[in-house]
């Protein structure tokens, strides 16, 4: 009866944008405060915006406009390009990965976008298949996911984005997720955000082995610390290097219907994980093991009371992640985690 209400009290503290345990954590931009849904429009040139992808992209100009709590009506002069690899390639995604830019700062002021500079926004891929709507948003409750387990995480906000060219155009509502800047994610914790020309080894022992159990937990090998692969490195306590994980679409939770072959395997050998991290000492491991046991019942519970998955994907995502907790947990020291 106990757990259930703590339960209860997290679900509602989360909804109302407060969080608990693991997720703990300064707060610095409105904008990550709740986890509502956030109905927006992007009017841009989506012809020019959308064929302009590759490693020398233009930016072009665009506008936010979104109602806040109170019917204020809010219009935000931003800047935008096209971002990613794989899903860049219009033979992958015809709809890819954008960049938002927020050029004039006072534009914001007073708004949810206030201090903002940069905001990747994860999109649907595929314009007119619906299915791939399902996809964004099974890769957004990853990240939440992993939020219960470190406060050393993106934040993300789930969006209602209205991508209309003009007014004459019919509405073109697709969901979407926001991501927390790095120099953001880096400023909770007073650090810096490192890159692959900075001397940013060695990483943190202790958040370098959760990091490779829960990408093995979500099935995950598109990542790597050596080089840095889907992941930014912030430099906290003057010296302590922490990895924090993004870009989680190729994993087979979020199973999209082109990770398979991106990944260069069957459909059958991409569901079966397989560990990329290290090997770490019974104690940094046992440790590891001991976060993601204190929040074994809230993850299960997020995933089966949230309404963003159908049934179908609650069942494979809850029996996908109970054999996870299985295999870390059975009383066995020759694992692959385990040196």
């Amino acid at each position: 009866m106990l757990k259930k209400f703590i339960v209860w009290t997290y679900l509602v503290l989360s909804i109302l944008g407060f969080t608990t345990n693991a997720m703990a954590q300064e707060v610095t931009s409105p904008l990550f405060s709740s986890h509502s849904p956030l109905d927006l429009m992007i009017k841009a040139n989506y012809n020019k915006l959308l064929k302009d992808v590759g490693e020398n992209t233009d930016d072009h100009k665009a506008k936010i406009k979104y109602s806040d709590e109170n019917g204020k009506r809010h219009k935000i002069k931003i800047e935008t390009e096209t971002r990613g690899n794989f899903r860049s390639n219009p033979s992958n995604c015809d709809f890819p990965p954008i960049q938002l830019e927020f050029e004039e700062f006072s534009d914001a002021e007073g708004t949810i976008f206030e201090g903002q500079e940069e905001l990747k926004l994860v999109t649907h891929c595929q314009q007119e298949i619906a299915s791939y709507q399902r996809h964004v948003y099974r890769e957004y409750v990853v990240y939440r996911l992993y939020n219960f387990l470190t406060p050393y995480s993106f934040q993300v906000r789930l969006c209602n984005i209205n991508y209309k060219p003009s007014y004459w155009i019919k509405n073109n509502i697709k969901p979407a997720f926001l991501i927390e800047d790095n120099d953001m994610l880096a400023g909770r914790f007073d650090g810096e955000e490192l890159d692959n020309d900075d001397d940013y080894q060695p990483v943190d022992s202790a958040q370098y082995a959760l990091l490779s159990l829960f990408e093995y937990m979500i099935g995950n090998t598109d990542w790597s610390v050596i080089p840095m692969q889907n992941l930014e490195i912030i430099r906290v306590d003057s010296n302590r290097h922490m990895p924090v994980p993004y870009d989680f679409d190729m994993s087979a939770l979020v199973n999209p219907p082109y990770a398979a072959e991106a990944m260069q395997v069957d459909s059958l050998t991409f569901l079966e994980r397989e560990y990329r991290g290290p090997a770490f000492s019974k104690k940094l491991i046992e440790k590891a093991v001991a976060t993601f046991n204190r929040e074994k019942q809230e993850i299960l519970y997020f995933i089966k009371e949230n309404a963003l998955l159908n049934e179908q994907e609650k069942d494979r995502i809850l029996s996908y992640i109970k054999d996870f907790y299985e295999e870390i947990n059975r009383g066995n020291n020759e694992k692959v985690w385990i040196r």
